[in-house]
């Protein structure tokens, strides 16, 4: 009798148990942000990463621009700047500290108190041997609706899902509904971007790369290369880096030229953007040809669903409820203004806020490689990332997601 009651208390409590998390699971919403239109400037993309690439889709209608990143590509080279002498004025500039004679303190330590060479270049980092990060690149994909009139854009939306790290952009042309999905995959480490038409045929574009400076395009074997080497601040001889991008196509034709790819009558294509630096590694190169032929030979379905896997393995370790919210069916930007203007109308903005932030920095660290400057991933990325679209600047970025030459 004892054993019977007991077996029936746990059997009710583990019951009772999963009833109340699947209630909890079922009023869970998915944690989007989203928008009715292109971004008009860099700071209102969508942030994509996996700690060591990263890419920042437009979502562009006529023309998606996606700033494409590698978190080891900097410029400048190892360099002894130390000042050996500088701890023999140490005890002057205290001495003078202690006699209140501040500014004379301080002319000595501007003087002989800094490292040796260049140090930052004031303001051009890039170009000296103390370095910087630079932006890896930029993908173009131009398209063509074979439509003389003006274009009619109808029921657009692109969107941010930080619990799966999957970006999508949908809307109609002239009754055909095209859709665009982008990751950055945390299984085999390239970006992909996944672009479909609902009407067989109707898919055409071009497709090329470019950075602001020291690269080179060309094409081959049907893939898009870029390659270039950064300067290192004394002969020019710095990191050497590379980006390929190949192609699967459902219908239609692939056209080459010389530096670009040409897509014709297409009903759906897939990019896979493969890259790497020769930062601790010679073999670069062949890394990325590797990385580049293990995924194109794999489902974009399995592609996928192990990205959300391994990405929720750390995404899903926290969750935190603040509240339900009756703004959710408002764009971003839109429920930012709603919620300034009544706050008890939308507590669970709080709880995205503070998701986002995680998001970012899961997206932008990997063990092993160089951390992420948190006062500016986490700080300056996040305040103007969560400012979707309200027109505020942003000086820099993330290395492994967003733009930055410094």
């Amino acid at each position: 009798m004892w054993y019977f009651k007991t077996v029936l208390f746990r059997f009710s409590l583990n019951f009772v148990c999963f009833y109340f998390l699947t209630i909890a699971k079922a009023q869970e919403r998915p944690l989007n942000i989203w928008f009715n239109q292109p971004a008009s400037q860099w700071e209102e993309t969508l942030p994509l990463g996996n700690g060591r690439m990263g890419m920042t889709p437009d979502s562009g209608i006529e023309m998606e621009k996606i700033v494409l990143n590698d978190i080891t590509l900097w410029s400048g080279q190892p360099q002894d700047a130390n000042n050996y002498e500088a701890h023999t004025y140490l005890p002057e500039i205290r001495s003078l500290l202690h006699k209140g004679e501040n500014d004379k303190a301080e002319a000595l330590i501007n003087t002989h108190f800094i490292c040796e060479g260049a140090g930052s270049g004031s303001g051009r980092g890039a170009n000296v041997p103390f370095g910087g990060y630079q932006t890896l690149g930029t993908l173009y994909i131009n398209f063509d609706y074979k439509s003389k009139a003006p274009l009619v854009v109808e029921k657009y939306k692109r969107e941010l899902n930080i619990e799966n790290a999957i970006a999508k952009c949908t809307y109609e042309v002239n009754g055909v509904q095209y859709t665009r999905e982008y990751f950055t995959s945390f299984g085999d480490d390239v970006s992909l971007v996944k672009i479909t038409v609902n009407k067989p045929g109707k898919l055409n574009f071009m497709i090329n790369l470019d950075r602001q400076e020291r690269f080179e395009t060309h094409i081959q074997k049907n893939k898009l290369v870029m390659s270039g080497q950064l300067n290192n601040g004394t002969d020019g001889k710095g990191m050497l880096y590379m980006v390929k991008v190949g192609l699967k196509l459902t219908g239609g034709k692939l056209i080459t030229t010389d530096k670009a790819l040409q897509i014709k009558d297409a009903t759906e294509v897939i990019l896979y953007i493969s890259a790497a630096t020769d930062f601790k590694n010679t073999d670069f190169e062949k890394r990325v040809d590797k990385l580049l032929k293990v995924t194109q030979a794999k489902s974009y379905a399995n592609q996928k669903d192990r990205h959300i896997t391994n990405f929720q393995k750390l995404f899903k370790r926290v969750s935190l409820q603040l509240g339900e919210s009756s703004r959710e069916d408002l764009p971003t930007n839109e429920r930012l203004v709603a919620f300034a203007a009544n706050l008890d109308a939308d507590k669970a903005l709080g709880k995205l806020f503070f998701q986002f932030g995680r998001y970012l920095s899961i997206s932008s660290t990997r063990v092993g490689l160089l951390p992420p400057q948190p006062a500016r991933s986490v700080g300056t990325t996040f305040t103007n990332a969560m400012e979707w679209g309200l027109s505020h600047g942003c000086e820099c970025a993330n290395e492994s997601l967003g733009p930055r030459n410094c």
